[in-house]
C-alpha cells in the first residue's frame, strides 16, 4: 500500500470507488483524471500508488474490491478513534461534535465502579461533587482521591465567601490570611462539600514555589478526562474551556500514577481528617 493511499480518508475512498464502478475513471486512473474528479489533493502521488496497486490487481473489478475493503477498514478505525477520544467543551457557544464538560464529568462520576482520582486547582461549587458524595452514602464505597491546591490565598477566598466580606486593604490582607490553610479547608470541605459521608483522601502541595494546576478526572484506571476546566461552575458554564476524554486503560493508569507517585514520594501532603 503506497503512502498516499494510506492517507486517503473514507470520503475520498468512497468517491474513488464510485468513480471506478461507474467507469468514470479507467484502471489505473491517471493523475489528470483523478484531479478532474477531485478525488485527492495530491493527484500525482495517488496515481503512482494506484498504478502500483494495479500491478497486483490488474482488473478494475479486483481494484474496486481491494479499495472497498480498505474503505471499510478505514471507517472502522476512524469510528474506533472517535469512540476512544471525545472532545468536550465549555462555553456559551458549543459545537455539535463536542460534549458539554459538565455533563461529561458528571457521567464519569456516576459510572465509576471502584475508583475516582480528581485533580483541580479551583474546587468551585459543591454541586459538582454531589454525584460522588451520593455514591459514598452507601457501600460499596468508591476509593476517591482528590489532588487540590490548598494555600493561604485560596483559603482566604473561602473565608471571605463564608462571611461575604472582602477586606482588600493591605492591613486586611495581612490579617485575614489564615495561618493554617489546611484547617480552613477541613472545616469548610466537611461542612459544604462532603457532609456526613465517608471522606475522600485529599492531597495538596505545601511548597510555595509550586502550584497544582492540572485538571484531570480518572475513573477506574480505564478512562480519563484531561482539560483546561477547573471543577467549578464558571469553568463548566461560563468560561471557554476545552478538553478530551480518553478511553484507554494504559493512558489512564499512567496518568493516575503521576499523581500517586507525588503522594508516595512525599511531594504532596495528605489532609489529616
Amino acid at each position: 500500500m503506497g503512502p498516499e493511499l494510506e492517507k486517503l480518508g473514507v470520503p475520498a475512498l468512497k468517491r474513488l470507488v464510485e468513480a471506478l464502478e461507474r467507469r468514470l475513471l479507467t484502471w489505473p486512473p491517471t493523475a489528470t483524471a483523478l484531479r478532474s474528479k477531485q478525488i485527492h489533493e495530491n493527484s500525482e502521488a495517488l496515481a503512482t500508488d494506484l498504478k502500483a496497486l494495479h500491478a497486483a490487481f490488474s482488473s478494475i473489478e479486483e481494484g474496486v474490491a481491494v479499495l472497498k475493503l480498505l474503505k471499510t477498514e478505514r471507517a472502522r478505525c476512524e469510528e474506533e478513534q472517535r469512540r476512544r477520544l471525545t472532545l468536550v467543551w465549555s462555553g456559551p457557544e458549543g459545537a455539535s461534535q463536542s460534549r458539554d464538560t459538565a455533563v461529561a464529568v458528571k457521567e464519569l462520576f456516576t459510572t465509576a465502579k471502584r475508583k475516582v482520582l480528581l485533580s483541580t486547582f479551583n474546587l468551585g461549587t459543591p454541586d459538582l461533587l454531589k454525584p460522588l458524595v451520593e455514591r459514598q452514602k452507601n457501600p460499596p464505597h468508591l476509593d476517591v482521591r482528590l489532588f487540590l491546591c490548598i494555600n493561604k490565598q485560596l483559603m482566604r477566598g473561602w473565608m471571605e465567601r463564608d462571611t461575604m466580606v472582602q477586606d482588600t486593604s493591605e492591613q486586611g490582607k495581612k490579617h485575614r490570611y489564615p495561618e493554617d490553610p489546611e484547617a480552613v479547608f477541613r472545616e469548610r470541605f466537611k461542612r459544604k462539600y462532603w457532609p456526613d459521608v465517608l471522606l475522600p483522601q485529599v492531597f495538596y502541595d505545601t511548597r510555595k514555589q509550586f502550584v497544582l494546576h492540572a485538571k484531570c478526572v480518572i475513573v477506574d484506571d480505564e478512562v480519563a478526562y484531561v482539560g483546561s476546566a477547573n471543577l467549578s461552575k464558571w469553568a463548566h458554564t461560563d468560561n471557554f474551556e476545552a478538553g478530551v476524554i480518553v478511553r484507554d486503560p494504559r493512558f489512564a493508569k499512567e496518568l493516575a500514577q503521576q499523581f500517586e507517585q507525588l503522594a508516595y514520594k512525599g511531594k504532596m501532603r495528605k489532609v489529616a481528617w
